[in-house]
């Protein structure tokens, strides 16, 4: 069960402790849920951040403090700073796509997002102080989309592509222990939108490391727009990816788990509610029973294509009642197991596997044709051993570029190459 230990329980390793972290945030199961003008304990991660990684997190200061200084005398006008919080953050995230060039850094645009976050937090709670709660949510939600690469201004396909790939990531995480955290995820998002290489037109988005946002249906609202044919923007594959499960491997992930059961923080120090051996439901739309889904991506064209990381297809999957499989087991059918509680599917128990998860009910709700399913990244650790041997911590090692660079690059031709076949 190699691969099943890996994205249950490692990356759990690499949060807070559960005990000495901030208390279980607001319900993460039960609506409603709302951005508020609360300056957020990811948020505050910024003052070290300036200290330790000053060059990153000011690559977009320029914009940043455009956008402070055009909402500051905007004091009692919400559409014009409905407008400006907008603009500021579609700027945002295609100046970061523009600038990535060739340093696969997804940090500059996730620090810069902080700060305009930041910015007009205060600026509300200094101008707007009466707003009512739901147009400060409209706006910071309006902030976090525009600057992730969804919106609807922003995402179209060109008709005339072979093939039209959507691909999310993550935003960095596990900053507690290493402010200068990357994930390659992230980065490959933003390295490939709105690039055609050899006939696959890429759309991306980069999704945040937070349950409470996904219980706001931001998987939803990203991608359901490409389901359909009906639409201007029918994607053919639907790539969701996200780091961690092995340190050399690609894992192409077969089951996607309706719970959660992960007890490792998100980036606002807040928990699932969830455990291995409790399981709970997340708030999805249109209400899935399914326990388990299956990735219809093209495996037998996809696997094939080694690189510089090995390339698997994970089937390992664990249910309530101690069913299990690894990733070398015989095949499972998925009627199998679908109704069976699920602790956690091939991708584990935490985000990873939700976006999993939410893109595949997704297709199914709608009943599309799209190819949906999950990939999760090489990712790369130091390990450090107590003199005595007392002790072994791993921990997720801080931006590397030859990393990023060899993971965005290989993971980009095993796509191009798999669908093309």
């Amino acid at each position: 069960m190699k691969y099943l230990y890996l994205t249950t329980m490692s990356l759990a390793a690499c949060y807070v402790n559960q005990a000495s972290a901030q208390a279980l945030c607001d319900n993460q199961t039960q609506a409603p849920w709302q951005y508020t003008i609360d300056i957020t304990h990811e948020e505050q991660r910024i003052d070290q951040a300036k200290i330790t990684i000053p060059s990153t997190v000011e690559k977009h200061q320029v914009l940043v403090d455009s956008f402070i200084n055009n909402i500051k005398p905007v004091t009692n006008d919400e559409e014009i700073l409905h407008h400006l919080v907008k603009d500021y953050a579609q700027q945002l995230w295609n100046q970061a796509v523009a600038q990535v060039n060739d340093t696969y850094d997804d940090r500059p645009l996730y620090w810069s997002r902080i700060a305009m976050s930041i910015a007009l937090k205060n600026h509300l709670a200094n101008h707007f102080a009466g707003l009512e709660a739901s147009t400060t949510h409209a706006l910071l939600w309006s902030l976090e989309t525009h600057s992730r690469g969804m919106s609807d201004e922003e995402t179209h396909f060109n008709p005339a592509s072979a093939k039209k790939v959507v691909i999310t990531g993550f935003d960095p995480f596990y900053f507690d222990n290493n402010i200068g955290t990357s994930n390659p995820s992230g980065a490959a998002a933003i390295q490939l939108d709105d690039k055609v290489i050899d006939g696959v037109e890429f759309q991306t988005v980069v999704l945040p490391v937070r349950f409470k946002d996904f219980s706001m249906s931001m998987v939803e609202h990203a991608l359901s727009r490409f389901y359909t044919p009906t639409h201007d923007n029918p994607a053919d594959v639907i790539f969701t990816t996200s780091l961690g499960g092995s340190r050399n491997t690609f894992l192409l992930e077969r089951f996607a788990g309706l719970r959660r059961s992960s007890t490792a923080a998100d980036n606002q120090g807040c928990f699932s509610g969830g455990s291995f051996f409790n399981p709970i439901i997340p708030y999805i739309p249109y209400s899935p029973t399914f326990e388990f889904l299956e990735s219809s991506l093209p495996i037998a064209a996809i696997e094939p294509h080694q690189g510089q990381y090995q390339v698997d297809f994970n089937q390992s999957f664990v249910t309530i009642d101690g069913g299990a499989n690894d990733t070398t087991g015989e095949a499972v059918k998925l009627e199998d197991i679908i109704n069976e509680i699920s602790v956690s599917g091939s991708g584990g128990g935490y985000l990873s596997n939700e976006v999993s998860y939410r893109s595949l009910w997704l297709k199914e709700y709608l009943g599309s044709a799209v190819s949906v399913g999950h990939i999760h990244t090489p990712i790369l650790t130091t390990t450090e051993i107590a003199p005595d041997f007392s002790s072994i911590t791993t921990q997720i090692s801080p931006y590397n570029l030859n990393f990023n660079e060899g993971l965005v690059n290989q993971l980009e031709a095993m796509i191009v190459e798999g669908v093309a076949d």
